[in-house]
């Protein structure tokens, strides 16, 4: 995911680039409750992100690294 960021008439816009998956989505992927995600989310073992309209959505490299295998990331 590509996150791009500036100034536009004095207001902040970020854009980014990616797929970005629901809480229900990955609470699925998980076998996990939708609440057990939103928790994870809400004690920052979880990156995500809020929509303007309230809405959370997590980003496909986070899912990616949710996915992977325990101690997938060494080599």
């Amino acid at each position: 995911m590509q996150v791009y960021a500036g100034l536009c008439n004095s207001c902040f816009i970020i854009i980014m680039t990616g797929r970005l998956y629901t809480v229900k989505e990955i609470s699925i992927m998980l076998n996990v409750s939708q609440s057990t995600i939103r928790r994870m989310i809400y004690k920052g073992q979880i990156k995500a992100v809020k929509l303007p309209s309230g809405t959370i959505r997590i980003p496909e490299d986070e899912v990616a690294r949710l996915l992977r295998p325990e101690g997938g990331d060494k080599l």
